[in-house]
């Protein structure tokens, strides 16, 4: 097969790395003791027994304590990125179960939620390691360690690793065979500067501060008009966090015009959450005391543009305004040129890439309508499609690996189906693939989601162009039922949970989400039955009364429709209370 086009020179790239026959022990360095960092230090030592070589691991945390993200400012002594006490978790809770550590095992048989509060889920991910391993953070993890440099050292083809010990305020250098980049997606908040420059420069007279720093939220918001910037799952959760503060009002501004992950749900407690589709801040009015903001579309792939002859929208009198957008993942300790393909919150990749002059799409509902469209593909998934990595092996040097949820729903299932195959690499239980091989593989993925409506017209300029010139987003966007753009949440979830599944099987993961003959095992269609439930908690809820009025998602009735993927046992019928006085 071809290669792929970096658009840089191949001779600069090391020599390829192969030491599955290797039978010393060999040094691994881990940067991030969350749940990353966790995840691939318990799957070696669970199969520690079953080794080819051992693995001498040294796990290096910044904070004083373990669990990353899911730590919360008052829990650590520095300033890391942390969750605010009050985070519950925004998917199905047995989607987040650990094969190894049932949830029968952790909370006695009792019957979990279906929406997990953030602390009972750092307890679990904790006490899983530990169960075991009674001295599992004194064997592995080395806190209050801050690795400030890493580079590659080519003569001895190993990593010198240089870590600042933050409690004594010394240096020390280290030499690893191997290294893996454990630090999670969420490191360092991102804001959009020239939206903050217009609050700023505009002289807005309120609060302005991001996701991450909400350890005050209930005084940011009680008895306040607030605005979120942003509609991800952060700025879902914060509205109904604001909303249970006491938030007089809240306003939440998506860029899409089509909606967004955190705009799905139908109805929002009180009818105190307004979601504006399609807008952006623009400027400053009333002495400082209100914003204005654009009116946007999108343009492809994943980019908007202003509409000039479209009216903007003031949004009057607010006190506080919240950016939900994002994180950079903390990358400064790294050696550039070992940074390429790490999480950067980007939904797209420049790709560079010719498609053979005979491919084409399989027939679907748009080919009558389109016919054969010659392909002009500009961008991939990095989810899927790393050009840089496969399966978390650094292409051009398999001894960096790179470990984080890769953009899945499923975060920690995703980290833990990763862990065991990096684990087994690290091992020499699976063989690290050659270069070649690896690009093969990223090429036949690539080829086979270019069979996907939704996928192709991500990637591909005229697909694309074709597409839109139908006016057939209209009745995709309405719910028509017979819309011939089919769903893009169904293919979504199809084409991450075969990736996933795939992952699973070359690394021998106990919960197979694939049979033999490459279909969805019963494991993965119960994770996805799971999944669109949690879905229809969003969007089909028709609250009637004044007592229902103040419900959220997380007030589902139907808690016997999720149960353990490991061993049955159901979910919570309903929550004890209100999720808002909970």
């Amino acid at each position: 097969m071809r290669d792929f086009m970096f658009n840089e020179e191949k001779k600069d790239e090391l020599p390829e790395q192969n030491d599955n026959n290797c039978s010393g022990p060999i040094s691994v360095a881990v940067i991030g003791a969350g749940p990353s960092g966790l995840a691939l230090c318990h799957a070696l030592e669970s199969l520690k027994f079953t080794s080819n070589r051992d693995v001498l691991v040294t796990c290096f945390e910044r904070s004083s304590v373990p669990g990353g993200v899911w730590q919360t400012k008052g829990d650590c002594n520095n300033e890391t990125t942390k969750m605010y006490d009050n985070l519950w978790t925004n998917g199905p809770s047995h989607n987040l179960e650990f094969h190894d550590y049932t949830f029968d095992e952790h909370f006695n048989n009792k019957p979990v939620t279906v929406y997990m509060k953030r602390q009972d889920l750092l307890d679990y991910i904790l006490a899983r390691v530990t169960r075991n391993c009674p001295n599992f953070f004194e064997k592995y993890i080395r806190f209050e360690s801050e690795v400030t440099n890493v580079v590659f050292n080519e003569a001895k083809q190993m990593f010198d690793i240089e870590v600042k010990d933050t409690k004594a305020d010394t240096m020390t250098s280290y030499q690893f065979h191997k290294f893996v980049w454990a630090c999670g997606d969420n490191g360092k908040p991102k804001i959009p500067m020239n939206v903050k420059s217009l609050l700023v420069n505009g002289g807005f007279k309120g609060k302005i501060i991001h996701s991450s720093e909400t350890s005050t939220l209930e005084d940011d918001v009680r008895g306040k008009r607030v605005v979120l910037v942003g509609a991800g799952y952060s700025a879902e959760d914060l509205a109904l966090q604001a909303v249970k503060c006491g938030a007089s009002r809240v306003f939440i501004l998506s860029r899409n015009p089509d909606g967004s992950l955190g705009t799905m749900c139908s109805h929002w407690p009180g009818k105190k959450v307004r979601v504006y589709w399609g807008y952006s801040i623009s400027g400053v009015l009333d002495g400082g005391n209100s914003i204005g903001c654009k009116a946007l579309e999108g343009k492809w792939p994943y980019g908007y543009q202003e509409i000039p002859d479209k009216a903007s929208l003031p949004i009057r009198n607010i006190d506080t305004i919240i950016f939900c957008t994002g994180y950079h993942c903390s990358t400064d300790m790294v050696d550039k040129s070992l940074t390429k393909g790490f999480p950067n919150g980007s939904y797209c990749e420049d790709y560079n890439y010719q498609m053979l002059k005979d491919w084409k799409m399989k027939p679907n509902n748009l080919t009558s309508l389109i016919g054969d469209i010659k392909p002009d593909v500009r961008y991939v998934d990095p989810s899927t499609i790393n050009l840089a990595y496969h399966r978390g092996v650094n292409i051009s040097n398999p001894n960096m690996m790179m470990l984080s949820d890769f953009g899945f729903d499923v975060p920690l299932r995703s980290i833990d189906i990763h862990a065991h195959l990096l684990a087994q690499y690290l091992n020499g239980m699976v063989r690290v693939l050659s270069r070649q091989e690896m690009e093969d593989d990223n090429e036949q993925q690539f080829l086979q989601e270019m069979q996907y409506t939704h996928r192709r017209y991500n990637y591909d300029k005229n697909y694309a162009k074709a597409v839109d010139e139908q006016d057939l987003w209209e009745d995709y966007f309405e719910g028509e039922e017979d819309a011939l753009l089919g769903k893009f949440g169904q293919e979504e979830m199809e084409v991450l949970q075969r990736f996933l599944g795939k992952v699973a099987r070359e690394g021998r993961h106990p919960l197979q989400l694939l049979t033999k003959k490459g279909k969805f095992s019963k494991t993965s269609k119960a994770m996805l039955r799971m999944e669109n439930l949690s879905l229809d908690h969003r969007t089909e809820m028709d609250p009637q009364g004044e007592e229902k009025k103040w419900m959220t998602y997380r007030d589902y009735t139907d808690g016997d429709q999720f149960q353990s993927l490991i061993t049955g046992t159901k979910s919570q019928k309903t929550l004890s209370g209100k999720w808002l006085n909970l």
